[in-house]
């Protein structure tokens, strides 16, 4: 569910500073501490402008501009952070991680404005005195906050580590896992082209089909992790491929999405999953941040049945980068963990510790984003749940911080664990 209060809380701060009640300063301090995002103060603020890679009209409406790109990651200052579709949709469109940076929505209009009506390649405020590029990051104040505990802190380092059996030298080049499929059949070919870009995003391979007829045969002989189908395909329908896909004792285990601009409705929904077994429906047109988490959900279900020599690469893998992390190097682990994210990415181990193995190197906020990442596809994955209340507070971020605690009160089995948690938690509200 949306959180009103929060865009309520960022509009507030706008006015907040035109009545002159606040500083871009004091106002984004408060909002970072509420929402556990960084601020980006831009009356104080040097830097490169990107207006290639947003338009003037998407940026305007949509209260957002891009700040600083590197190879990987696009920094961006935004009104309201938690847009998390935009966000989505934003490093869909560039191919980068985006990194969103809270700023205050009248001055990100006025800024934004100015940056686009230029022709300079930067922009510098009038307050900013220096020559240099530079991104004046507003964060809380440091908490106090609770301690790691060694035996919980290395819970999972000491899981992985714990087979020494395996002992001999590995590369990343032999940790290529079988790439995930999709098979898309859709007679529409704009529609063919934008689900196998999403695809391919995703870092799976598409196999595209155009009818309803080479469907199944399609399916036999790729044997894909999933099949997304339009309802209404020249041949045979949808529905038919999908109820023969249900009833075949070799494909029954495939997740099949089906999609439509015709059908709508929840109940339409509800008696394509009751009477084609489909295992989920979308109608168009659809968001794209909303398919690729449909996607992602779907291949989840199958994550499981991974074949054991795949399980065996994806542990030789972990019990690698755990071994390189335990000796601390941690750039190489770093390289092979970004790798084996792309290979397998919805193994959440590997999210875990390549957001750990962010943080050790001083990127706090990737490091959020691969533990979140790590939280999102398993909810009950304690040692992440942990270091992302410890990483809210010692950033500051106190909201975020309680929330993290709540859940891993939740997610772990230790009742001493538990009751510590509780004891650190009313400590934590009663700062308040």
């Amino acid at each position: 569910m949306y959180d009103y209060s929060i865009v309520n809380g960022i509009k507030f701060a706008s006015s907040a500073i035109k009545l002159g009640y606040a500083t871009e300063q004091e106002a984004l301090l408060c909002l970072t501490e509420q929402i556990g995002f960084p601020g980006i103060e831009l009356e104080n603020s040097k830097f490169q402008a990107y207006k290639d890679l947003i338009p003037f009209e998407i940026a305007i409406e949509k209260k957002i501009l891009p700040l600083k790109v590197s190879e990987k990651n696009l920094i961006i200052a935004i009104s309201d952070p938690y847009d998390k579709v935009l966000i989505d949709e934003i490093s869909f469109l560039t191919g980068k991680k985006v990194i969103a940076y809270l700023a205050i929505e009248d001055i990100l209009l006025e800024v934004i404005q100015d940056v686009y009506s230029s022709d300079k390649t930067f922009y510098k405020s009038e307050n900013y005195k220096s020559d240099e590029m530079f991104l004046s990051v507003i964060s809380p104040s440091v908490m106090s906050f609770m301690e790691h505990d060694e035996d919980t802190d290395d819970l999972i380092i000491g899981e992985i580590l714990d087979d020494e059996d395996s002992e001999e030298e590995v590369s990343v080049g032999e940790f290529e896992t079988k790439e995930k499929t999709v098979l898309i059949v859709d007679d529409e070919e704009d529609i063919l082209k934008l689900i196998s870009k999403v695809v391919r995003k995703l870092n799976m391979k598409p196999i595209t089909i155009d009818n309803g007829n080479d469907a199944i045969k399609a399916i036999n002989r790729s044997l894909p992790d999933l099949i997304i189908l339009d309802a209404m395909l020249p041949g045979k329908h949808g529905f038919e491929i999908c109820k023969e896909i249900k009833e075949s004792e070799t494909l029954s285990s495939i997740p099949v999405l089906i999609i439509s601009a015709i059908y709508k409705g929840w109940q339409f929904e509800k008696d394509i999953v009751n009477i084609y077994k489909a295992n989920k429906f979308l109608e168009k047109p659809f968001r794209i941040s909303v398919l690729m988490d449909t996607i992602k959900e779907l291949i989840l279900v199958n994550e499981d049945v991974a074949t054991p020599s795949e399980d065996g690469k994806l542990d030789q893998i972990l019990s690698l980068s755990a071994k390189l992390i335990n000796k601390g190097d941690f750039g190489n682990a770093q390289k092979i963990l970004e790798h084996a994210v792309k290979v397998a990415p919805f193994y959440y181990k590997f999210r875990y510790l390549l957001g750990y193995t962010c943080l050790t190197r001083g990127n706090n906020y990737l490091a959020i984003s691969e533990l979140e990442a790590a939280v999102d596809i398993n909810r009950k994955f304690f040692p992440a749940i942990k270091e992302l209340a410890v990483l809210y507070e010692k950033m500051g971020f106190r909201n975020k911080a309680i929330e993290k605690w709540q859940i891993a009160i939740e997610a772990t089995q230790d009742k001493s664990v538990k009751e510590k948690i509780k004891k650190h938690l009313i400590d934590l509200v009663s700062t308040i």
